[in-house]
């Protein structure tokens, strides 16, 4: 009798992750950008790239960014800089060009939106730089880059910046 139970409880939980393993998880969106060992993860956040252009183009005043510096493929520092009230946004317009101020200055120049979370600022250029939309809305928008075509960082350094609607 106690030969019959072990072998129904085995048998039991023999079928029971056959069945688990066959599963599979729906995943509304996921994309993973590993290089070396930066990583950009978004998921379960849905971005379609009709509501991005229409989200986008406005004036965005940067509250905070996570400031990344890189060694050799390692992360080898990392700060958080907050900048509420500093007077740093950059607008994006509809005409496809953008002007960003700062403590520094201004600078000018052109967005295009690649992919629902993907964009270049001022491709062509020996400037060019591409970022990812890792979530954007009505209120807030937060981007992660800059990085070159390839992928590759631009600088031994990452941001990941954190907007808020600045109209």
């Amino acid at each position: 009798m106690k030969t019959l139970i072990r072998f129904l409880s085995v048998a039991f939980s023999v079928v029971f992750t056959i069945s688990m393993v066959s599963c599979t998880k729906e995943v509304v969106r996921e994309t993973v950008i590993k290089k070396d060992s930066i990583i950009v993860r978004h998921d379960s956040v849905i971005i379609r790239k009709d509501s991005v252009s229409k989200l986008m183009p406005r004036k965005w005043s940067l509250l905070s960014h996570e400031y990344e510096e890189y060694s050799n493929g390692s992360m080898v520092y990392k700060k958080v800089e907050n900048f509420v009230a500093s007077g740093f946004f950059v607008e994006y317009k509809t005409n496809g060009t953008y002007a960003s101020f700062d403590r520094g200055g201004n600078n000018t120049g052109t967005w295009q939106l690649l992919a629902d979370n993907y964009y270049v600022l001022d491709k062509g250029t020996v400037n060019e730089r591409y970022y990812y939309i890792l979530s954007i809305s009505e209120t807030n928008f937060i981007n992660r880059g800059p990085f070159n075509k390839n992928n590759d960082l631009v600088a031994s350094f990452l941001f990941t910046a954190y907007f808020k609607n600045a109209n």
